[in-house]
């Protein structure tokens, strides 16, 4: 019967007794065992009737792998922005996705009139009739494997009230000489 014991002292030892009886001595099988040991790296410190000790220096354990870190959402760092700046019916407008720490995977947009949602879910938003004399803005979420973050509102772009067309002068009426 072979056991292992491992000290505590800064160098680590590991020590083995084979127990073997006195008829078992001179047996192939335990001098297949002591052979064994000694390739193995151990070192015969002692012998007695009954058994034989061993001892090598312990190997140090692999370390353990540092723990892969918890996913966390994403943090938005720069807010989106609104281009161009000013704009009228019928402009485009774009909506950056701000920048993020965290590696998004996705991001979502809302745009708003006048704080009430319009538009689809789209990074573009065509400024129509409707948002004339309001003024627009955005919302961006970025998601990624640990959830969602919604960064804080973009900058607005006021849509001015459209311009009534010129009517043209009358026609009819005044005295025209010729």
């Amino acid at each position: 019967m072979a056991q292992t014991r491992k000290s505590d002292s800064p160098t680590k030892y590991e020590y083995r007794v084979i127990y073997f009886g006195s008829s078992s001595t001179h047996s192939e099988g335990f001098i297949s065992r002591l052979n064994a040991l000694g390739e193995l790296g151990w070192m015969m410190t002692g012998v007695s009737s009954d058994s034989a000790f061993f001892m090598r220096q312990a190997e140090e354990p692999e370390p353990e792998p540092e723990p892969e870190p918890e996913p966390i959402p994403p943090v938005n760092t720069v807010v989106p922005a609104i281009t161009p700046a000013a704009a009228e019916v019928g402009y485009v407008l774009n909506c950056s996705q701000g920048a993020w720490d965290n590696e998004p995977t996705s991001f979502a947009y809302q745009w708003k009139r006048g704080g009430t949602n319009v538009g689809a879910n789209a990074s573009a938003y065509s400024v129509v009739a409707a948002d004339a004399g309001n003024s627009i803005t955005c919302f961006v979420t970025a998601t990624n494997v640990a959830g969602s973050t919604v960064a804080p509102l973009s900058n607005a772009v006021a849509i001015p009230e459209e311009e009534p067309p010129e009517e043209e002068p009358s026609r009819r009426g005044g005295n025209i000489r010729r």
